[in-house]
């Protein structure tokens, strides 16, 4: 997958951004267990999620020259679904997900999201995995997104990356079709650059801010309809829309 560089410090590829400077990619929102869910609701669907997301990580990794590999993956809020403790599910594959990531990268940081409720102990079973609550290094600051940031935290920052709002866009085919797609959004919060990531999680598409409200504190509805769209399809290619404004529902 060839990477859509955004700025020489920030790169897209497929679901994940990338920041070269600092050998970082980070995902946001897993949500593993969303299968045991669905079937605690009685809705039977394949238990493929964790599949999908180690060959969809495989590929993005491939997709890089070596000399750009990544040696540190941030996964920026809720690698779990449930907002109560690790089920059964969850726990057996986060830990399989866990051997997969540490095969790949020199470190791995969770930054705890919303779901990410009663974790601590993961830490403990690997001690690869680093949780934190967000991570600030020099001019870029990772948070969640479920909260605003407080201000000694933007104090120097000029680049801010959340999860948690997973944004989607319904676009309108030439036969008139409308489909769905993630999509990162890029604009500003108090004067910093902000980037929205899309979900990694890929049973759902995400909610879409065309036709929903979005959720993140971090988003006001006046200040998204300048934010920047950058669509990614469902074979990871990013395409740059301009502006949310001209996509919104009439």
């Amino acid at each position: 997958m060839e990477p859509f560089k955004v700025s020489a410090d920030l790169w897209l590829i497929d679901l994940a951004a990338y920041l070269p400077g600092r050998g970082t990619l980070v995902i946001a929102d897993l949500h593993l267990g969303y299968e045991e869910a669905l079937h605690r609701a009685g809705i039977l669907v394949p238990r493929r999620h964790l599949q999908l997301v180690e060959e969809r990580l495989g590929a993005i990794l491939e997709g890089l020259e070596p000399r750009d590999r990544p040696r540190r993956l941030v996964i920026n809020g809720d690698l779990k679904h449930r907002f109560a403790p690790l089920s059964q599910g969850e726990w057996r594959e986060t830990l399989e997900l866990l051997e997969f990531l540490n095969k790949k990268f020199e470190e791995v940081m969770l930054l705890r999201g919303n779901h990410d409720t009663n974790i601590e102990y993961l830490a403990e079973c690997d001690g690869n995995l680093k949780i934190e609550d967000s991570l600030r290094e020099g001019g870029l600051l990772l948070i969640h997104g479920d909260r605003r940031p407080h201000r000694r935290e933007l104090t120097g920052v000029e680049l801010i990356m959340i999860g948690h709002e997973h944004p989607a866009v319904s676009l309108r085919s030439l036969t008139g079709r409308r489909e769905v797609y993630k999509a990162f959004l890029l604009g500003e919060y108090r004067g910093k650059r902000l980037l929205v990531q899309p979900s990694f999680n890929l049973l759902i598409k995400g909610s879409d801010l065309t036709r929903e409200r979005a959720i993140s504190p971090l988003l006001s509805e006046r200040q998204l309809r300048e934010f920047a769209v950058y669509p990614v399809s469902d074979e990871g290619k990013i395409y740059s829309f301009g502006p949310l404004a001209p996509l919104l529902q009439p």
